[in-house]
Parts: structure tokens; sequence; C-alpha cells
């Protein structure tokens, strides 16, 4: 799917991934345009979007800093999603 909006660049949507926890519901989208590919990151909470933009050329960087704060986490706290 390819989509454009007043003063953004068009973008194709290569993959997505949706998950819902408590009353939020997070959505993962790869996306493309002419500068690459990234990964548009948004969480909806109760109608209010919040986003942030990972340029895929970050996402291993992303994965490994996400990996060592799990680690730090109780067990008990990861088993709840």
């Amino acid at each position: 799917m390819i989509t454009s909006g007043p003063g953004t660049d068009s973008t194709e949507r290569l993959a997505s991934e949706t998950f819902s926890i408590e009353r939020k519901k997070f959505f993962l989208d790869l996306h493309q345009n002419h500068r690459g590919q990234f990964v548009r990151i948004t969480e909806d909470t109760g109608g209010r979007r919040d986003r942030i933009m990972v340029p895929a050329g970050a996402l291993r960087d992303l994965v490994e800093a996400i990996n060592r704060i799990m680690a730090q986490c109780d067990e008990s706290e990861l088993q709840q999603g």
C-alpha cells in the first residue's frame, strides 16, 4: 500500500505487526520511501496516538538495547503480556 499526505513523502508499507496489552494497542509498520526503509512504531491509547520512526539501519541497535533492558526486568513482569 502506498500512502502520502500534505508535506510528507510517499511511502509503501511492506509489513505490519500489531499487539495489545491492557488499554494500549501497538502497531509496528515497516515502510519504504525514497530515502530507504524505516519502522513506524505507534502506541494507541484510547484514540491518542504517539509515534516514533526508526531507520532500518538502526533496528539491530534498537533490538539489542531492548534485550539489555529485558534482561533487567523481573521475569514475572515479562510474563504479564
